[in-house]
């Protein structure tokens, strides 16, 4: 498959911190960039808060089933002392509210209409919520 090094643009379930870069380039970066490879498409990162930015992916979207059953996948990655990267472009469609941002259910949930404005206020929540951001900041 065709392989992706995303650096700290990606990280499992989550994306890169804004300090460099607006919420508009962020999404051009993930969903008409990365989001534009073939679905099977590994990504390496260079953050991986898998765990927390799953939780995190609940929390804005807990009727997600693909980031639920991912979430228990990861945690048994981790019991295993097993790695959750790579990711692919597949996977974070499922999971990743930041490559969800947008839909519908998530505009609803950060009262937003554009998925620039959603990727914004996806990213202030989740610096809120802390646990570890990764790539954050």
């Amino acid at each position: 498959p065709t392989c992706c090094f995303a650096g700290s643009t990606v990280s499992v379930a989550g994306c890169g911190g804004l300090k460099k870069g607006s919420p508009q380039q962020m999404v051009s970066a993930l969903l008409e960039k990365i989001g534009s490879l073939p679905e099977d498409t590994q990504i390496f990162c260079g953050d991986d808060a898998c765990l927390e930015n799953l939780a995190f992916a609940l929390h804005v979207e807990p009727g997600n089933g693909h980031a639920s059953d991912r979430l228990e996948w990861a945690r048994q990655q981790r019991s295993l002392s097993l790695a959750t990267v790579p990711t692919t472009v597949r996977e974070e469609f499922l999971t990743n509210p930041f490559f969800r941002c947008r839909g519908e259910t998530l505009m609803a949930a950060t009262n937003t209409r554009t998925a620039v404005d959603c990727l914004a206020e996806l990213h202030k929540r989740r610096l809120e919520f802390g646990h570890g951001c990764g790539g954050l900041g």
